[in-house]
């Protein structure tokens, strides 16, 4: 191994351990009770080290939620390598959306609340969407499907993939977030489980756009 690939594998290895310190602090303290001084600490760093990988730690918090939504895209595209039709391979993504989250609850919850305290810490808006290029492929990959879907008559052909893929998208993350942040509160005075509301929830965006429920 020559000197060049060696000091290349030497940083990447930094690299992951600086994520792994943060993913746990942030996970267990919060973004707001979380310092630079105790990443530094926890993966056995100088600050000054941490600062030559992340400029600052709004960027590390963005670069944990990247890795969460890493791990998501992989997992829907295994999910879904072998679905027949259209409609089986988005009942794959749901699925595979929902057994994520219950493996996740943590990182929904911090990726829901660095939204929220986006503004508060200063982190800009446009920094937040450029960071979540992830969500962007997983978007295309469920236009792909819906598109793949009308063409074998699996979904109802007056639907509009682009459309209906951020719907399905966007509606599907935040409510997963809002269940990771505060499911006990927003069941309160209910007779629910959390799963329960979560299954149910799911499958109304698939009943609406199968092409049986529509002709009822």
């Amino acid at each position: 191994m020559g000197t060049a690939e060696r000091r290349a594998r030497e940083k990447e290895a930094r690299r992951k351990a600086i994520l792994k310190a943060a993913r746990k602090l942030f996970l267990s303290r919060g973004f707001l009770e979380t310092s630079m001084d105790q990443i530094a600490e926890e993966c056995e760093l100088s600050k000054g080290t941490l600062y030559l990988y992340f400029k600052n730690k709004e960027e590390l918090a963005l670069a944990i939620v990247n890795q969460t939504f890493d791990e998501l895209l992989a997992r829907i595209k295994e999910a879904t390598e072998k679905a027949r039709t259209g409609l089986e391979a988005l009942k794959k993504v749901v699925e595979a959306y929902r057994r994520f989250y219950e493996d996740h609850v943590k990182e929904f919850s911090f990726a829901a609340s660095l939204e929220f305290l986006a503004q508060k810490i200063g982190v800009k808006k446009e920094s937040i969407k450029a960071s979540y290029t992830r969500v962007d492929a997983i978007l295309a990959l469920i236009i792909d499907i819906l598109k793949k879907g009308i063409h074998d008559g699996s979904i109802r052909k007056d639907i509009e993939p682009e459309k209906a893929a951020f719907a399905v998208a966007n509606v599907i993350k935040s409510f997963l977030q809002r269940m990771a942040v505060g499911a006990n509160l927003l069941l309160l005075g209910t007779n629910f489980s959390e799963q329960e509301i979560i299954d149910y929830t799911l499958s109304l965006f698939l009943d609406a756009l199968s092409p049986e429920r529509s002709s009822t």
